[in-house]
């Protein structure tokens, strides 16, 4: 289950990564509007410091940047409490994209295997 887990959180993060250059470097249309919108309606599903702890982590602009200590810092809470955070919000959003994440993680292998 653990390494599943693993699989669905990588699949996730590179989800958050398309989700990023759709939503601030490219022109919006058609699947990338799609993802754009997947994405933020399921955001809106979560609960509002789960909502926040990920919007600042993994989906704002220059979020690749930013640290985990830096989203603590900001929220003012411990670094065990942002783990634990971040992986309730993960656990319902791979839940939530559970077709998407097994298609994204299919494209990963792929590009892994075609590397």
């Amino acid at each position: 289950m653990e390494s599943s887990y693993r699989q669905n959180k990588a699949a996730l993060l590179k989800m958050f990564q398309q989700y990023r250059l759709c939503k601030y470097l490219e022109e919006v249309k058609g699947q990338r509007k799609e993802l754009i919108e997947k994405v933020e309606s399921a955001m809106e599903r979560l609960p509002e410091i789960e909502r926040k702890l990920i919007t600042l982590r993994f989906l704002q602009s220059g979020s690749e940047y930013e640290r985990n200590y830096n989203v603590c810092e900001a929220m003012q809470i411990s670094s065990g409490t942002f783990q634990t955070i971040r992986n309730r919000a993960f656990y319902k959003l791979i839940y939530m994209f559970s077709k998407d994440a097994e298609q994204i993680r299919e494209d990963h292998n792929n590009e892994a295997n075609n590397a």
